[in-house]
C-alpha cells in the first residue's frame, strides 16, 4: 500500500570547531524524498491451531537524497554525536484482509545526526537514489525471518578535505510500522558521508621543514531494525523478545587525495 511521496529539505548550520576560522563554519544541506509502502500480507491456509500458514509485515519504499556537508564541524559532545531530529510524520491508514479492516500505523523521523573531533575541514557532497524493504515473512514451518534488503546507490560525488581529523553526518530516517496501534517493524535507514584524514610534519634546526598528508572521503548506508515484542498479526505467535533484522552495511569511496610540501634552509 503507498504512503504517497514525501520530500524534506533542509539546510542548517552545525556547531563549528572554536578554533575554526570563518570561512570553515560547519552545516549541511540537501533534501530527502521518500515514498514509503506498506508490504502486508496474511495467508491463513496451511497453519495448524490458530496459526496462519503465512504472513509478511515490512516497510518499503523509494528513496531519494541530495547531502552536502562543508566546513569544520566541533567535537562531538561526551563522545556522543550530536542527533538533531527535524521532521516527523504520522499515517494510520486502512487496509482490506479479505472482509477484515486492518490499521496500519507508520511513524517517520528524519534526523541529521554529526560525529567529528573538531580538526577536519570538508566539502563532501553526494546523491543517492534506489529502493529499501526492512520487515518479517512468516512461515508456519520457519517462523519469522527477518527481511533487509537495499539498492540504493550514489552518484554525482564530490569532495576535499584538509587537515588531519575524521568526521561523519548522517541524513537518515527512523521507521516504526505495526498493526492496531502496536508498533511490529523498526527501522533505520541512514545513508552517511565521513572523511577522514591524516598528515606528519618535521622541522630541522636549520630551518627546513616538511608536511605531507592524505585524505579520504566515503558514501555509505547502514539499514538496520528489529521485529518486536508487540507484533502481532492475527494468531502468528507473539515474540519474546525483539528479533534483529540485522545490519545491512555499504560504503564506497567518493575521492582521496595526498599532497607534501616543504622549505628549504635558512640562509646564513
Amino acid at each position: 500500500m503507498p504512503l504517497g511521496s514525501l520530500r524534506i529539505d533542509v539546510g542548517t548550520s552545525i556547531a563549528t570547531a572554536k578554533d575554526a576560522p570563518a570561512s570553515a563554519a560547519a552545516s549541511a544541506s540537501g533534501f530527502v524524498q521518500l515514498a514509503p509502502e506498506v508490504d502486508f500480507s496474511y495467508d491463513g491456509r496451511g497453519g495448524s491451531g490458530l496459526s496462519p500458514g503465512a504472513a509478511s509485515l515490512a516497510l518499503a519504499g523509494d528513496w531519494t537524497s541530495g547531502w552536502e556537508l562543508k566546513g569544520q564541524a566541533a567535537a562531538s559532545t561526551d563522545a556522543k554525536p550530536l542527533r538533531v531530529p527535524f521532521a516527523k510524520l504520522k499515517a494510520t491508514p486502512v487496509i482490506q484482509v479479505g472482509p477484515v479492516p486492518v490499521v496500519v500505523n507508520v511513524g517517520l523521523t528524519c534526523y541529521l545526526q554529526v560525529d567529528a573531533d573538531g580538526r577536519v575541514n570538508v566539502d563532501i557532497k553526494q546523491d543517492l537514489k534506489g529502493g529499501f524493504r526492512v520487515g518479517g515473512d512468516y512461515t508456519h514451518a520457519k517462523g519469522w525471518t527477518p527481511v533487509n534488503t537495499s539498492d540504493i546507490t550514489a552518484t554525482s560525488p564530490r569532495a576535499t578535505v584538509s587537515a588531519a581529523g575524521k568526521v561523519k553526518a548522517t541524513l537518515g530516517t527512523e521507521a516504526s510500522l505495526g498493526l492496531y496501534g502496536t508498533v511490529g517493524v523498526t527501522a533505520d535507514v541512514a545513508p552517511y558521508l565521513r572523511a577522514e584524514a591524516e598528515g606528519e610534519a618535521s622541522a630541522a634546526m636549520d630551518g627546513s621543514a616538511s608536511a605531507s598528508g592524505k585524505w579520504k572521503a566515503f558514501g555509505g548506508l547502514d539499514l538496520s531494525g528489529a521485529l518486536q515484542v508487540q507484533l502481532k498479526i492475527f494468531n502468528t505467535p507473539v515474540f519474546e523478545k525483539p528479533v534483529p533484522l540485522g545490519a545491512l552495511h555499504r560504503e564506497w569511496k567518493i575521492a582521496e587525495g595526498a599532497g607534501a610540501v616543504s622549505t628549504g634552509a635558512r640562509r646564513r
